[in-house]
């Protein structure tokens, strides 16, 4: 009985089943539309703490004194641990990021007898290590000595010099001291 079942059921099945197949037409989707539609269909717990906080359940603060203050010390905990880099930059030559992260590496400290001979290298050098004010400096020099620099040179460092207003670049804020930030002038807007 269950073989006749089984076999009506497959006679059917090929039956009505078309001869020819056409694949459909392709949807252009963005790389992230999946992730997309998942975020979309889950919702926000709106009582779980931020994402920086959730590195131990039980460390999770719960007044507004306790995240400030776990935020800003792990702040502080990166920025002792550049600083030791910085200062001991002899002691940590060894790079495991592949590719190399430059901005990882130690601050790089200048020696007055490499800029002697002002050049165009030299220019390029300062621009890629963020020192725009020994940059202007060494391209003066540069005038002063008749020494010929490209127009690509002069546009870039007079891009940078307009983009960071003739100064060098102020150093970022570490994440965690950023989004206490934010989150701080968001309850201020909001008036809590």
């Amino acid at each position: 009985m269950l073989w006749r079942a089984f076999h009506r059921h497959a006679s059917t099945a090929t039956a009505s089943r078309p001869k020819t197949f056409t694949f459909p037409q392709r949807i252009n989707r963005s790389p992230t539309a999946l992730l997309e539609s998942l975020n979309a269909c889950v919702q926000t717990d709106g009582g779980s703490p931020g994402y920086i906080y959730v590195d131990d359940p039980f460390l999770i603060p719960t007044s507004a004194h306790e995240k400030r203050q776990l935020a800003l010390s792990k702040s502080s905990g990166k920025k002792a641990a550049q600083w030791i880099m910085n200062r001991y930059s002899y002691a940590f030559f060894h790079d495991v990021a592949a590719p190399s992260i430059p901005s990882y590496f130690p601050n790089y400290t200048f020696d007055e007898k490499e800029f002697i001979e002002p050049d165009e290298t030299t220019l390029y050098k300062l621009m890629n290590w963020n020192k725009i004010i020994k940059a202007h400096e060494i391209y003066k020099k540069c005038l002063e000595q008749n020494v010929n620099v490209s127009d690509p040179c002069k546009y870039a460092l007079f891009d940078l010099l307009c983009i960071y207003n003739s100064d060098n670049p102020m150093e970022m804020l570490s994440p965690e001291e950023d989004w206490y930030r934010r989150e701080l002038n968001e309850s201020n807007q909001a008036g809590r």
